[in-house]
């Protein structure tokens, strides 16, 4: 199962760091292989700070396959052990992604239980990313409540309905946000979407810099709907296949 993110062109919504949690999560269970496709501090940047190339960049430009880009990581934490694969990045991907590297995508996945795909902010317009969003099986929409997307995410939702993509919604507060202004959030975006809603948390904030420590520290709040999504996420996958 690939995994792709979305936030409508708006960077700053947290979708690294939800991104970043989940697959960590997915790890401690499951085979998950993490592509960063993002030019810096992305999710290479959260697990590993500075990684050894290869990189991403590299499999776009033609030098190396994806299998020859995947190196094997592992993250410890007290007495939990996280084991995934990834292909980091470190650079800006100046070119179109061949059909060639989306077909060795897609062919690597069998080998995987799970793919996560971190993508950087883009409109839709920008093909770079939106191809790699298509050969997804689930769309993940990160909004905050303080951001009106609402006709983007619509149009974005519409279009990969029809192509018969799983859409899960993700609300993430990266600052302190009434509840008022959540629910009505949570309205705009729950057209039979299943939402899923992360609330502050100041251990989170802190992630980018201080992510071992961050992940010592979230609060249960934040834990439920991270624990509900990747159930889900399971479930569907055996659903899916």
């Amino acid at each position: 199962m690939i995994i792709a993110p979305y936030s409508g062109g708006k960077g700053g919504v947290g979708k690294t760091t939800i991104l970043t949690y989940l697959s960590l999560l997915l790890s401690s269970k499951f085979k998950v292989l993490i592509i960063d496709t993002s030019p810096d501090y992305g999710i290479s940047y959260m697990l590993l700070k500075y990684p050894d190339p290869p990189y991403f960049k590299d499999v776009v430009r033609g030098d190396l396959s994806i299998r020859e880009s995947i190196s094997r990581y592992k993250f410890t934490l007290e007495d939990i052990s996280y084991d995934f694969y990834m292909i980091p990045n470190k650079g800006s991907i100046r070119c179109n992604l061949s059909d060639n590297v989306l077909k060795q995508i897609k062919d690597v996945s069998r080998e995987y239980d799970f793919i996560v795909i971190d993508i950087p902010s883009w409109q839709r317009g920008d093909i770079r990313y939106h191809r790699l969003t298509l050969i997804s099986n689930v769309l993940l929409i990160v909004t905050t409540p303080l951001v009106n997307h609402e006709p983007e995410m619509l149009n974005i939702e519409n279009d990969y309905l029809k192509r018969k993509k799983i859409i899960l919604y993700v609300i993430n507060c990266p600052v302190p946000i009434p509840s008022k202004v959540i629910k009505n959030t949570s309205r705009l975006v729950n057209n039979g979407n299943d939402v899923y809603i992360f609330p502050y948390d100041p251990a989170v904030a802190l992630s980018v810099v201080f992510f071992e420590k961050s992940l010592k520290a979230i609060s249960r709040d934040f834990q439920k709907p991270l624990l509900s999504l990747a159930l889900n996420l399971v479930r569907w996958k055996y659903e899916y296949t």
